[in-house]
C-alpha cells in the first residue's frame, strides 16, 4: 500500500489519470486485499496491516469497503481484529436453487395451459407480419384493434369468426345478431 501511495504523486501529474486517481488506487488496493486474503479462512488484521505497511484502522476500513462491495465474502471481528471468511451454506443454496426451478416450472406450465386453452377455444392470434402490413386496417378499422388483428373482439365475446365488422349488417343497426332490433 505504501508503494501505491508513492505512485499516487506520479499519477496526479498525468493529465488523463488525474480525475480518477483515488478511484483507481482504491480498486488496486481492493484487488490486492482480495488476492492476499483468498487462501485463508481467518486472518489477523494486525498482520495484514504490517504486510501492507498501513495503520490497522486504515486496513480495517479497506477491508470493510471490499466486503461491502462483495469483493471478499468475510466478516470482521473488530474487537479481536480478525477477519473470518464466510463459508457458503450449501443447504441454503440448494433450497434457493430448487425454489427458482419450481418458479420456472410453474411459469412454463401456466404458459402451456394458456396455449392449450387458446387452441381449444379456437382463438387464433395473427403473426406480427400481419399486424403492420396494412391489409387488415380496412377490415378492422385501424388503431389498436387493427394492430391486434381483431383479437380483442374474439376474446371480448365476439366469437371466433363472426365477431368482426366485415361489411354492412342486415337490419340497419350495428348491434349483434339476435338482439331484436
Amino acid at each position: 500500500m505504501s508503494g501505491l501511495n508513492g505512485l499516487r504523486n506520479d499519477m496526479l501529474i498525468d493529465l488523463y489519470l488525474f480525475p480518477r486517481v483515488d478511484h483507481l488506487l482504491t480498486a488496486i488496493r481492493g484487488k490486492a486485499l482480495v488476492q492476499y486474503f483468498s487462501p485463508y479462512s481467518a486472518m489477523d488484521i494486525n498482520k495484514m496491516a504490517d504486510s501492507f505497511k498501513v495503520p490497522v484502522s486504515e486496513m480495517e476500513s479497506e477491508l470493510a469497503v471490499c466486503i461491502g462491495d462483495s469483493h471478499i465474502k468475510a466478516k470482521i471481528d473488530s474487537h479481536n481484529k480478525i477477519v473470518y471468511a464466510s463459508k457458503s451454506n450449501k443447504r441454503n443454496e440448494l433450497f434457493a436453487n430448487v425454489l427458482n426451478l419450481g418458479e420456472d416450472f410453474e411459469r412454463d406450465m401456466k404458459a402451456v395451459l394458456l396455449r392449450t386453452s387458446l387452441i381449444k377455444n379456437h382463438v387464433i392470434v395473427n403473426s406480427r407480419a400481419d399486424w403492420f402490413s396494412g391489409h387488415e386496417e380496412d377490415e378492422m378499422g385501424g388503431g389498436i384493434m387493427g394492430m391486434m388483428g381483431g383479437m380483442g373482439r374474439r376474446i371480448m365475446g365476439g366469437g371466433g369468426g363472426g365477431g368482426g365488422r366485415r361489411g354492412p349488417r342486415k337490419g340497419g343497426r350495428g348491434g349483434r345478431k339476435g338482439r331484436g332490433g
